[in-house]
């Protein structure tokens, strides 16, 4: 969005690889060594960006030291700088990169940090064919085609090959072992996960947790994964991906907190006094309005209601 402005800017990115074309940046390749290993190849990138005085760096993931290093050096030295890293939240970046030899000092300096954001992407659940919750009657949490993809039985781009191969009456494990793809063994796993996975038992656990956290669900538009329509659109229920994030913007307030390492009161004050929302709120939201299924939610981000504060 920013390089949008024509040539005004020079944008240089630092990535390995380069996952797809942006316009009007110069997009620098990360060079592997002999061995296949990215560090040297990473640290001569970024030293090289910064050499031709670009007005924004994007490196593509801060992975270790060195590249933690080199990206603090160009923010240091005035420029803006974008990136990615690993994290399970997004105060838990500090953390994350505190690991990796960045003292709070600078973590906690002003200029230093404008922004961390935190997402996942849930799926959009088909219009036409989710299924929506009626007087408690909750469908099947998991699949057989989740069960297999979850379990790293079949990749999702061989399973959907062997679905589109499927008679619509037979279901996919019974298809699987008649082409010979299956095992009985593989039959006899995957069966007896989607019975314990989807016992009465873990429904009524989970109508519990909708319960406790929405209170009345009833006035919801709560809705699960299809199994697919004709829709042009839909796959196996699915249209789509939408993000689900958590965003901080340190005031000079959360710096000093960042700075004396004090976490929990920068947790509390982000969510009390800056209004912060948790990425799994940002979902609870689209769960209501049967954006996302609720099964998809916990299966990213944990037990609906487990992280609120």
């Amino acid at each position: 969005k920013i390089n949008e402005r024509n040539g005004e800017i020079k944008v240089i990115t630092v990535e390995d690889p380069p996952e797809y074309f942006i316009p009007g940046a110069t997009q620098v390749p990360v060079i592997r060594d002999e061995k296949g290993n990215a560090e040297q190849g990473f640290s001569k990138a970024i030293k090289a960006a910064m050499r031709s005085d670009p007005d924004i760096i994007m490196v593509g993931e801060i992975r270790d030291n060195q590249s933690a290093t080199l990206t603090i050096q160009a923010v240091q030295s005035g420029h803006q700088v974008f990136s990615t890293i690993h994290a399970q939240s997004a105060l838990g970046i500090l953390n994350r990169i505190e690991n990796l030899g960045v003292t709070r000092d600078i973590l906690g300096s002003p200029e230093f940090i404008a922004g961390l954001i935190y997402q996942k992407l849930l799926p959009i659940l088909c219009p036409h064919c989710s299924i929506k919750l009626i007087e408690d009657n909750v469908p099947n949490a998991y699949s057989l085609e989740k069960i297999i993809l979850d379990n790293k039985i079949l990749s999702e781009s061989d399973l959907i090959k062997f679905i589109d191969k499927k008679p619509k009456d037979m279901n996919t494990v019974r298809f699987l072992q008649d082409v010979r793809i299956f095992t009985s063994s593989h039959a006899e796993f995957v069966f007896e996960e989607y019975r314990t996975k989807n016992s009465a038992e873990e429904k009524e656990m989970f109508l519990k947790r909708l319960n406790e956290y929405y209170g009345d669900i009833s006035e919801l538009d709560i809705r699960f994964q299809g199994t697919g329509c004709s829709h042009p659109k839909c796959k196996q229920g699915v249209i789509g991906r939408t993000v689900v994030a958590e965003l901080v913007r340190p005031d000079l307030h959360m710096l000093g907190l960042i700075t004396d390492k004090k976490d929990s009161e920068l947790l509390t004050y982000w969510k009390k006094t800056m209004g912060g929302k948790y990425a799994a709120e940002d979902a609870y939201d689209k769960i209501r309005t049967g954006t996302v299924s609720p099964i998809n939610v916990e299966h990213e981000l944990g037990h609906i209601g487990a992280k609120i504060l």
